[in-house]
């Protein structure tokens, strides 16, 4: 006996043990499971027409022209399907004949020349070259001055700007007086921040009618306009190039504080102090003081600051004594001076040495 009537014979035996309501109820569930896939069939079918529909509808729209362009692309995109699939079964095929090092290294050169590949492309695009650059921590320099400190061309490629970074830094640095650091940063995908740290501003150079930053490194800065001017700085007059880097390197010594205090500075040079300055100060008060000793000595004035009454000349050329204006703007010597003022002499430079 075969197989199949095996199998007749054993559902015929089951189906003959199932009772009448057992019967009914298989009966019901494959009914229900042939509706279901009835359905399903009618759905497909109602889909498929709908989309041959649309389909048509579409094409009808076409003009023969675009209907041509459409079957061009269709049948060169079934070319390349059909190339890519015989390439793909080719090295499907020649991968199993290779032994499992040999396909390893042929996938590794695949992808090295896929990669060479895309960066090649990747560099004839407009993108390879295309960068933003933000500046940052800059307070008195100008952005744009910045950006052209950096020797930046529009032409050079991102990835050669970042190899160049330290380079660009030096650059900011040797071509714009204001910075004293400079810090290029790469931020994907194109876009660079050039963070700098300024040299302070410690007074302000007037010659001619025009304003020049005193910058704490000793050099000065492009011409400034009037309201580019920190008010609270002292202004500069008289002094040469050589004057003005050393008075910088005095100034920078001393706080914020202490050059606020400064209205004017001139130089008044003497037969025995060719670098005597004549400060202005705002407190009403005139220091003169060799340049080469500012920061050493204008802290001898602010022990005296509060004993005296304004307004007086508080000579540190040699020592250290006060004059009225008057005696001052007259040239009156110490020789001259009476008895009193030789006594307020002697107790200010009492109150300065302590």
């Amino acid at each position: 006996m075969s197989k199949s009537e095996d199998k007749e014979q054993v559902e015929v035996g089951t189906q003959a043990e199932l009772t009448e309501w057992q019967q009914r109820n298989l009966e019901f569930i494959e009914k229900k499971e042939r509706e279901k896939k009835e359905r399903e069939k009618q759905r497909k079918e109602e889909l498929a027409k709908r989309l041959a529909r649309e389909q048509e509808e579409i094409e009808a729209a076409l003009t023969p022209s675009e209907k041509r362009a459409i079957l061009k692309r269709e049948k060169r995109k079934k070319k390349q399907d059909q190339k890519r699939i015989k390439s793909q079964q080719k090295a499907q095929k020649k991968a199993r004949r290779m032994p499992a090092s040999q396909r390893f290294g042929v996938i590794t050169v695949i992808t090295l020349s896929s990669l060479i590949l895309l960066w090649s492309i990747f560099l004839i695009t407009p993108f390879a070259t295309q960068k933003v650059i933000d500046v940052t921590g800059q307070q008195e320099a100008d952005s744009n001055a910045l950006l052209k400190a950096t020797e930046i061309k529009t032409s050079d490629y991102i990835f050669t700007t970042i190899l160049n970074s330290k380079q660009i830094e030096e650059n900011v640095k040797k071509n714009s007086v204001w910075v004293k650091d400079a810090r290029l940063t790469y931020q994907p995908f194109n876009h660079f921040l050039l963070t700098v740290e300024e040299y302070p501003v410690v007074a302000y150079q007037v010659k001619d009618g025009n304003y020049q930053a005193i910058l704490s490194s000793g050099e000065l800065s492009e011409q400034l306009a009037s309201d580019q001017i920190d008010s609270t700085l002292a202004l500069v007059d008289g002094l040469s190039q050589s004057q003005v880097s050393t008075l910088a390197k005095q100034l920078k010594k001393l706080s914020k504080e202490q050059l606020q205090q400064f209205q004017s500075i001139s130089l008044t040079p003497t037969k025995a102090t060719s670098d005597l300055l004549t400060i202005l100060l705002r407190d009403g008060n005139t220091l003169k003081i060799p340049l080469s000793e500012l920061a050493e000595k204008l802290p001898y004035y602010q022990k005296i600051q509060s004993s005296l009454m304004s307004p007086v000349v508080v000579d540190m050329e040699v020592g250290i004594y006060t004059t009225s204006e008057e005696n001052s703007d007259t040239n009156i010597t110490t020789s001259e001076t009476s008895t009193a003022s030789s006594s307020s002499q002697e107790t200010i430079a009492t109150e300065a040495s302590q």
